[in-house]
């Protein structure tokens, strides 16, 4: 089994990026993990799992 990339960027580029861009704008952001499910009545506290993954 093997991987290849498919885009020119890290794969936690865009979500890196629209994370800080929400952070500098003041908004709120909710970035759930992939097939992570989410009640809007009581969002979960803010979380970047992306940053423990290699």
């Amino acid at each position: 089994m093997g991987k290849f990339a498919l885009a020119l960027h890290d794969w936690d580029e865009p979500i890196r990026l629209v994370t800080e861009a929400a952070k500098n704008e003041n908004l709120p952001l909710l970035s759930p993990m992939i097939g992570e499910k989410v009640n809007l009545d009581n969002p979960p506290s803010p979380e970047n799992w992306w940053k423990a993954i290699n």
